[in-house]
Formats: C-alpha cells, structure tokens, sequence
C-alpha cells in the first residue's frame, strides 16, 4: 500500500486488501474489516460478549456488530429474531475470557441453554413433519395452486 493509503503497490502482496479498506498504511491488518462485511452472511446464532471498559468494543462499534450480524443473506435472522445477543461485563475490559472466566461461562451456558430450547422446538417440529404421509409432503397444496395456477396443462397441437 502507497504511503497516502490509496494504491495497492504489488497486488500479489497484499490479494486480501481492499482498497477502500479502513486499515492504511503501514499497519496492515485486513481481517477485522473483511470479517466485519461478512457478518450479516452469518448463519448461526451468536452471542457476544464484551468488556464494558474494552478500548476494542465501544458501544458503537458493540451496536453495529450486533446490528449487521446475521441479518444478510442467508444470515440468521439476526438480533430482531432473537438469534443474535449480546453481554457486556460491567468493568471488565479486553481480555473478557481471562479477566471474567465465570461470568463468560455463565452467559454461555445461558445462552446455549436458549439455543438448545430453540433447537429442540425446531426438531420437534420436523419429526411431526416426517409423520405425515408421503402423499400429504408431495401433494401441492390448494392455495398453492391458486397463486400458482396449478399444474401446467399441454396446449392442443404441442406434442
């Protein structure tokens, strides 16, 4: 990258560098902002856990993160479908896992106890699918073929 941060000098260097990446010149460290545009894609549920002190996750930045994931396509639904959550520990600051290993703990399991309620109420629902028979899960159903219009008929004098 060009000292002024606008040009990437050898493109075999640098493949993963955007060039209208945030990260300039000379500190290149391109997965935080590559990862932050790939969020909305995510797909399972998340829960994040922030220090409250944390230079690294400032309210802002802790809303945009919770806002944006999970939320794109193919993502999970994100925080407005209860698949995206987050945790900030009152005074703990970066190293969240080493300064608050129980208080992460808790919320963990607190939270995979949520997804496992979740989980289990989702499979429940397809074992009472798999129940009906083969006829019901293949036969289209009357209001689909009101939007439709049902199966397509062959004109007269088209083989």
């Amino acid at each position: 990258m060009s000292e002024d941060g606008k040009t990437i000098v050898n493109r075999e260097l640098l493949p993963d560098m955007a060039p209208d990446s945030m990260i300039k010149f000379p500190f290149y460290r391109p997965e935080p902002p590559n990862t932050l545009k790939k969020l909305g894609e995510l797909r399972p549920s998340a829960l994040y856990i922030f220090g409250e002190v944390s230079p690294m996750s400032l309210p802002e930045a802790r809303k945009e993160k919770v806002a944006i994931t999970g939320t794109g396509v193919g993502g999970s639904g994100g925080a407005k479908v209860g698949r995206v959550k987050e945790k900030v520990l009152k005074g703990i600051d970066h190293l969240v896992a080493m300064e608050a290993a129980d208080q992460c703990a808790d919320a963990a399991a607190a939270w995979l106890g949520q997804e496992i309620q979740r989980f289990t109420a989702e499979r429940k629902e397809y074992l009472e699918w798999t129940k009906q028979s083969l006829a019901s899960k293949t036969t289209l159903s009357e209001e689909y073929k009101q939007r439709i219009g049902g199966p397509l008929r062959r004109l007269k004098g088209n083989l």
